[in-house]
């Protein structure tokens, strides 16, 4: 599609035996991007398309691919008809970093690159696995993979279903936006070997779900004014393992919570060495730019660095407490 117009410029057909990472003839020199959507400059008729829908027919399989939304392009993946088509994205941990540490394609099963890019992910599963986090943290066993980097937009909705499993670094990294939005759409994170998700401002809404189980380090994290935002019967949960390293959830902005659940389970006997107490542990949501709780359940503690808290109407199992100079108000039927 071009900028602001409904009518497609044309529609292509891919199958997922030798075209979804077209390595030539041969097949012998894959570049590990997912062709659907790389191949969208690759004619002159389509340079000035920024819009694709690609539309499943069918489960697939991508091994070692990176499907890579880059060059300012807005991309629908979602499914024909109403089941739910399933990419499946597995990382071996066989391609090696570039200089530097920086990540080659096939590292990542999702990346969008910056700025500007968007991916939404429309009624469909994708299930992203790596080797086990534990191995792939040894000496050398396997190179670094990822789940999905985020430097842009992505988005969660109508039913979607992500899951990241095992992968050695981050499930969802980056500083972008995430939004997770919808009945039955979901985004399940477990046994990763950093942090569960990073993004910029994280939205999780209109009774969807987000759940991080075993990051070895953060469970979710927004780095960005808008924080995190938790809102329509939605839940997020965050449960920690013996060897985590940091907390529940940090949200650089305003943590709000209205209508839903945030459920922080624990399993450390005490915080890491040589971190502070008040602000560490997988029961404990930090908060830097206050907090608003209304209508919410909360299990865990809660920490606010900066700004007010308030909750109101809510039921909290911890400990609501301010480090810095803002108030702490408690309203209606509130127990804490």
């Amino acid at each position: 599609f071009k900028p602001d117009q409904e009518e497609a410029v044309a529609t292509r057909y891919f199958n997922n035996e030798g075209n979804d990472d077209w390595g030539g003839t041969e097949g012998k020199n894959p570049d590990h991007f997912w062709d659907p959507i790389t191949v969208m400059g690759d004619h002159e008729e389509l340079k000035s398309c920024t819009k694709a829908v690609v539309t499943l027919f069918a489960d697939i399989t991508l091994e070692d691919t990176t499907i890579l939304v880059d060059k300012q392009h807005d991309v629908t993946i979602t499914s024909e008809g109403d089941t739910a088509h399933a990419i499946k994205c597995t990382l071996d941990g066989t391609i090696e970093a570039g200089d530097n540490g920086a990540h080659n394609p096939g590292m990542d099963a999702i990346s969008i690159v910056s700025d500007g890019n968007k991916l939404t992910l429309d009624n469909v599963k994708v299930a992203i696995s790596g080797p086990a986090a534990a191995t792939a943290a040894g000496e050398g066993t396997t190179n670094a993979t990822q789940g999905i980097y985020n430097d842009g937009t992505l988005t969660l909705q109508n039913g979607a279903e992500v899951t990241v499993n095992g992968v050695s670094q981050n499930g969802v990294n980056g500083s972008g936006t995430l939004a997770v939005q919808g009945a039955g759409t979901k985004l399940s994170v477990e046994s990763v070997g950093g942090s569960g998700v990073k993004g910029g401002d994280v939205t999780v809404s209109d009774g969807a779900s987000v759940s991080v189980t075993d990051a070895a380090y953060h469970g979710i994290t927004a780095t960005k004014d808008g924080g995190v935002t938790i809102t329509g019967n939605s839940s997020v949960s965050v449960s920690g393992s013996t060897a985590n390293e940091g907390v529940a959830l940090q949200s650089a902005g305003k943590l709000t919570i209205t209508n839903s659940a945030l459920t922080l389970t624990d399993t450390q006997e005490e915080a890491p060495a040589g971190t502070d107490t008040q602000t560490s542990g997988y029961d404990v949501a930090v908060a830097s730019a206050g907090a608003a709780i209304s209508g919410a359940t909360v299990t865990g503690d809660l920490r606010v660095v900066t700004g007010d808290a308030t909750v109101d109407g809510s039921t909290v199992t911890g400990d609501v407490t301010n480090a810095g100079t803002g108030a702490v108000s408690v309203t209606g039927e509130t127990t804490v």
